[in-house]
Formats: C-alpha cells, structure tokens, sequence
C-alpha cells in the first residue's frame, strides 16, 4: 500500500461519485420540473421513507461490515453463502411484513396526513416494498467487488436507481407518486443486476479468487458483527423518519423542499465523504488485520486533511449563493417562487453539516476496520438523539428550515 494507491482509489472513488451522484441531481431536477415542492412529492417522499431507509442502511453497512472480514485471515467460502443466504431471506421477511402492515405503518409515520392520503401513501408504500430486496443483492455483490478495490464500474450502480425515477417522471407523470415508486423498484433491479454482473464476469471471480471469505471468525462472530452494523447504520437513517413525520403537520411541500436542500448539500458531502471513506476502507481493513498501527494512522490523517481541504470552501459557497444555487438546479416548471424559498432557506442550514458529515465518514471507516462495535453503536445513538431533540426545539421556529439544521448539527 502507497500514498499514490489510495490516491488513485480516492479520485476513482470522487469520479464515479459525481457522475452517479449528478444523475441524482439530475432526477430531482426532473420532478422538480413535473410536480415542484407539492403534496404529490411529499406523498411519494413520506412513502419512501421506510423502504429508502432499508435500502440505505444495506448500501452502506454491507460493505461495512463485509470488506473488513474478507481482509482478516484464513478462507471459509461457506461463510458467505450462509451469509448471503440470510441478508436475502431476511429481505424478503422484512418486505412482507412491511407490504402487511403498509396502513399502520403510514399511520405511525404521517399523522398529519388525512385518511384519504394515508390510503394513497400506504398503496404506494406496498410497490417500494420490492426494491428491498434488490438492494440486498445489489450491496452484497457490490461489497465483493470493493473489496477486491474495484471502484470505478462498481460505482456507478447508483445511477440507474436515478434513471429509473427520472424515466417515471417524465413518461408516467399522470400517475404521479405511484409512477415515481414504480421507477425506483425498476432502477434498484437495474442497480442489483449491474453489480451481479460486475461480480459475476470479473477476472478474479473466473480464476476462484472472489469466492472464498477470509475471516478467522466464527459464524457466530460474523453474524453478530453484521447484524450490529445493520442495526447502527439503520439508527442513522432515521432521520427521514423524524423528517418526514414532523414535516408531515407543516406546510404542503415542506418535506418536497427539506428533500431538494437535503440532496443539494448531500452531492458535495458524498463526494468528499462517502468517496473518500469508501475508497480507504479496504487499506484500512488491511493495515488492521497486518495490526499496522502507522498505517491506519498515516491513511486516516491523509483523508481527513482532503476532507477539510474539499469540504470547507463548499460549505461558504453554498450558503453564500443559495437562492442562486436552488435556482439554478430547480427553479422551472412547476416549481414556483415559494418553492425556491422554501428550498434556499433550507439549503443554508443543510450546508452547515458538510463539515462533520465528511469527516465522521471517513473517521467512522476506523471502527469498521477494527471492528470497533461500541464506538459505532455509541455515536449512532447520541446522533439520533441529538437530531430528534433539536428537531422537536427548532421546528416550530424555523420549520423545514429547522429540521435541515438540526441534522447538521
């Protein structure tokens, strides 16, 4: 390992970052352009909400918790189909129950909404049910290839998730919130068989490299460790859920425009700390396993310093210009005046955790190396917390504006 290999993994990491990434602006542009910050987003957001968390916390803690075991010792291949195995079947217990229950859980989560739109929520809740499953599959077979550091093509999964939804915006627009679920079920299965593919057709999976499972763990381990990153990485995500149920008694749009300002100050946060984090990953599991203390060392202060380096003069940018910037990226269509400053006033508070969220990224990649369970269940914890409890202060102040705040600090 050299400076020069984690450089060349954390440009590849930043170029496929942006282009998947700029897909995403590209998507919310579109519905922005079709539907604006109306009650029709809120409703195929608040529906989201459940299966967007599921689906995130498996594209990250998956490989999480995987790429660590795979750098750590002796080979069992029966451990990862066991493992495999069980994250799918688990999958497809989760969305049954969640198809089951779709009503009572709209309910729960959207109290401000009448019956009328709860019914809606709770039909379209029950299509995005499918795309769990997917991005079971999809972060498994992706977790393998960056592993074996092959960042670039496994990268660019994310994308077709946005293409999906930008092909339901613009050729099922009259469905409307039901159309935009049916693009994301279609673009998660596009994004699962990408990286199956990737997997299946890579030069290390033909020679048999790619399927053993180095850990010198016992299953038992394995699970636990698995299991505890599903469950901190899951804690993380719900933020949507306190998002979207307060955002549910304030007014119409106000989670559409919280969602614009969220992804506007997301893009540059994922750039900086998701590449970056995700691309050191593997060296640090490595370092960790080889019990290299200098070189976990030398990898975390390089990747801190690029984030603050890149993350400090976006976050000025963004709150100096950001009716400009929410402008520039939505203000079309059926997104009016009010739209836009519903989104800029959002978008000042959100661009204030750029800072913190890019450095814990890559920070938090330490714990997962090392396997470091307390750390991560310990931070993941105060941070809910700590949002749901600003949340409740700031909110009927600043509304969505108080929300986007309250998870930047």
């Amino acid at each position: 390992m050299t400076s020069s290999s984690i450089r060349n993994a954390g440009i590849a990491m930043v170029a496929v970052t942006i282009a998947s990434r700029g897909f995403g602006f590209l998507r919310e542009t579109v519905i922005a352009h079709a539907f604006g910050a109306s009650r029709e987003v809120d409703l195929f957001l608040l529906s989201l909400t459940i299966p967007a968390i599921l689906i995130t916390t498996v594209y990250y803690s998956i490989p999480n918790a995987l790429v660590p075991l795979w750098s750590s010792g002796s080979s069992r291949p029966r451990q990862y189909i066991r493992i495999s195995t069980g994250l799918v079947g688990g999958s497809l217990v989760v969305t049954a129950a969640l198809w089951g229950f779709a009503g009572p859980t709209i309910r729960l989560l959207a109290p401000g909404f009448d019956a009328e739109l709860q019914a809606r929520a709770a039909a379209i809740l029950r299509i995005g049910t499918a795309a769990i499953v997917f991005g079971v599959i999809e972060a498994l077979s992706r977790s393998r290839l960056l592993a074996a550091k092959r960042f670039t093509m496994t990268g660019l999964s994310y994308l077709w998730q946005s293409l999906g939804i930008i092909f339901a915006a613009t050729a099922w627009r009259v469905h409307g919130a039901m159309g935009l679920m049916w693009g994301l079920v279609i673009g998660t299965a596009l994004s699962a068989m990408w990286n199956v593919a990737l997997l299946i057709f890579s030069e290390d999976s033909k020679s048999g490299r790619l399927e053993a499972v180095p850990t010198g763990d016992s299953s038992g381990r394995v699970w636990m460790w698995v299991m505890l990153v599903l469950l901190t990485d899951s804690l993380a995500q719900v933020n949507a859920v306190v998002d979207r149920t307060l955002g549910s008694f304030l007014e119409p749009g106000a989670i559409a425009a919280l969602n614009y300002a969220n992804l506007t100050a997301g893009l540059p946060a994922s750039i900086i700390g998701l590449a970056l984090s995700t691309a050191i990953l593997p060296f640090l599991s490595e370092a960790d396993a080889e019990k290299d203390i200098d070189r976990s060392r030398f990898i975390i202060d390089r990747a801190i310093q690029w984030a603050l380096l890149l993350s400090i003069p976006v976050t000025i940018w963004l709150m100096a210009f950001r009716t400009e910037i929410s402008a520039l990226l939505f203000h079309r269509g059926a997104f009016d005046a009010r739209a836009l400053s519903m989104t800029a006033s959002a978008l000042s508070a959100a661009a204030v955790g750029i800072i913190p969220i890019s450095v814990a990224a890559v920070w938090s990649r330490l714990f997962c190396a090392s396997r470091a369970w307390i750390p991560i269940a310990v931070t993941a914890a105060v941070a809910l917390l700590s949002k749901a409890g600003l949340s409740v202060v700031l909110v009927p102040v600043l509304g969505a504006t108080g929300l986007a705040l309250a998870t930047s600090c």
